[in-house]
């Protein structure tokens, strides 16, 4: 069993995945942006360099329009390509995200759960004050098992001293 604090095992999830996700996500959407600049440059040189070879010919294509619009929808293309992507790692990052959230409320929950059963069966039946909490850990759960079992001690000393005293 690890041995950290609750808020410790959260924050040790939840911080480093975040950071990770920005930093992924933000180098990711630099790099298409680039990559989308880069095309588009590219692209409109070839419509210039079209467009000069017709200027010196002085007949202008026809297909102009078709020309841009054929820019445009290779634009677009890209940027939906690169959306896709970008929600595939979206997704992806939930996914992980939700793995991580149910192994740290197990981690957290487990140590719970036995404190309360213990509880449970020390509170049952004839309260045997003889019976003790299980400590497992040194987390928040170690603690208030151990403090209970050092109460249940000392509760215990007191009813002894009092039947020795009625006695």
């Amino acid at each position: 069993m690890i041995n950290l604090s609750i808020s410790t095992k959260i924050s040790g999830f939840v911080i480093p995945s975040t950071i990770a996700f920005g930093v992924v996500m933000t180098c990711l959407s630099l790099y298409f942006l680039n990559n989308i600049n880069q095309a588009t440059i590219r692209d409109f040189k070839e419509a210039i360099v079209e467009l000069q070879h017709f200027d010196n010919t002085h007949n202008y294509p026809t297909n102009l329009d078709a020309a841009l619009t054929n820019i445009s929808k290779k634009s677009d293309g890209k940027i939906r390509h690169i959306g896709i992507i970008l929600i595939s790692i979206v997704r992806a990052v939930i996914i992980m995200a939700t793995i991580g959230a149910i192994v740290i409320s197990v981690l957290i929950g487990k140590p719970v759960q036995k404190v309360s059963t213990g509880l449970e069966n020390i509170s049952s039946g004839d309260a045997d004050l003889t019976q003790r909490l299980l400590v497992s850990a040194n987390d928040e759960t170690g603690k208030v098992s151990r403090f209970f079992n050092l109460f249940l001690e000392k509760l215990h000393y007191i009813f002894k001293n009092l039947q020795t005293s009625a006695e």
